[in-house]
């Protein structure tokens, strides 16, 4: 029995770094509201909350956004295993 392996079954090595280029250029993120759900998103690096927010159609308006547990902006950027979350703003007395 043969096997039939010619070199234009596998990619090329320059194949193989684009391939690696591109995930390196993504960036993998949990978001959500609470209470819900969350979901888990890629993005390409350098992305921002307002971004994500829209990507996952989440509407922040009467929440406030928190990155890892931390008050931010929308023009805030991500990195790769960020979570985001809208929590709703507490009413005081």
């Amino acid at each position: 029995m043969s096997l039939n392996c010619s070199k234009q079954n596998y990619p090329s090595s320059r194949a193989i770094e684009k391939i690696s280029d591109k995930e390196a250029t993504m960036l993998t993120i949990r978001i959500g509201q609470l209470p819900g759900r969350i979901t888990e998103l890629a993005l390409e690096n350098g992305s921002r909350v307002t971004t994500a927010l829209e990507i996952a159609d989440l509407n922040p308006e009467g929440f406030e956004i928190r990155v890892n547990g931390v008050p931010v902006e929308l023009n805030s950027s991500l990195s790769d295993g960020d979570t985001v979350l809208l929590v709703r703003k507490i009413r005081g007395n």
